[in-house]
């Protein structure tokens, strides 16, 4: 998300239902004065397809060796996603940050789903995302996200992706992994792996650090990645669709820019918006609100072996 990118590549999209907002149906477990009420509601086709995602953790890949180390379901009873694994991104300068509402009105959980929006209110963007920094890292293992658009937006730009923590230097030198992201209402999602060695020494051809592939926009996928010491293999319902390595040849720092991912990262699952001159494009008000569900997300690492540096929980 924290990116330089290239116009001809564009980013993930995997939508479904209509939704609509009506401020006057907060969820039952609210009381009707609460600023943390959240006013989106589905509508349409969405509750059915919600029924989909109430069933645990369906469509994951085999947990055979591995060893589950951060999981949820979002089948939590508050609206509220665990405080205890996540907290709401800020807003900041960064394109995909910049109108973060840092309001669980527009992040929240319902029906073991959570639900990620974007809307426009009182003339002003709003946007949402949650991240586990500064309570889950790991270097490491396998990550497993279950998502769709229930309601793409021309201008939306949705994401499950990690950065590290701490970052050792500025961005792109630490590295950023993009386990998927979507832009607008595309039959593509992209995966992208950025470090100084691709972003800023135009060395991402010869990597396979970017690739963009087609999904059905319609359905539920599962976006993953395998990362060990040595490799980043990118996986949609649980096939290797890109990969890319370590260049061992490679000392000094060119070996450290071409590889900055040897030290923990965290998650963020983010919904943004935007705007002109942006990769997400022009912004469709009419169309808002837009809708991103996430129903499970899973981090696993071998059994019995010491994956590289332990995970982290501070």
């Amino acid at each position: 998300m924290l990116k330089i990118r290239f116009v001809s590549i564009t980013l993930v999209s995997v939508g479904m239902s209509v939704v609509g907002c009506n401020a006057n149906e907060p969820l039952d477990i609210y009381e009707q004065e609460s600023s943390q009420t959240p006013t989106v509601q589905s509508a349409g086709e969405s509750s059915a397809l919600e029924e989909d995602a109430t069933e645990g953790f369906i469509n994951a890949g085999p947990t055979d060796g591995y060893e589950v180390i951060f999981e949820d379901d979002f089948e939590n009873s508050t609206g509220i996603p665990d405080p205890a694994k996540w907290s709401l991104c800020k807003k900041a300068e960064a394109h995909w940050s910049v109108y973060q509402s840092e309001s669980y009105d527009l992040a929240y959980t319902k029906n073991g789903v959570l639900n990620l929006v974007v809307e426009e209110k009182d003339g002003e963007y709003l946007t949402s995302g949650i991240e586990t920094q500064g309570k889950f890292s790991f270097t490491y293992g396998k990550v497993e996200v279950r998502a769709r658009f229930a309601k793409r937006v021309m201008g939306s730009h949705c994401g499950i992706w990690m950065m590290p923590e701490p970052p050792a230097e500025t961005w792109p030198r630490s590295g950023e992994i993009d386990i998927m992201e979507y832009i607008r209402e595309q039959n593509v999602v992209h995966l992208t792996t950025h470090s100084y060695w691709i972003d800023n020494m135009d060395h991402g051809e010869e990597g396979k650090s970017f690739g963009s592939f087609e999904i059905n926009k319609q359905d539920w996928n599962v976006y993953g990645v395998e990362w060990t010491e040595d490799s980043l293999n990118y996986t949609i319902n649980g096939k290797v669709v890109m990969s890319y390595s370590r260049n061992k040849s490679l000392e000094g720092q060119d070996a450290t820019w071409q590889w900055p991912f040897s030290h923990p990262f965290y998650l963020i699952l983010s919904h943004s918006l935007g705007g002109e001159d942006t990769w997400a494009g022009p912004i469709d008000n009419n169309a808002l609100p837009g809708l991103f569900q996430i129903d499970w997300v899973r981090v696993m690492q071998p059994s019995g072996v010491e994956a590289g540096v332990p995970y982290v929980r501070n």
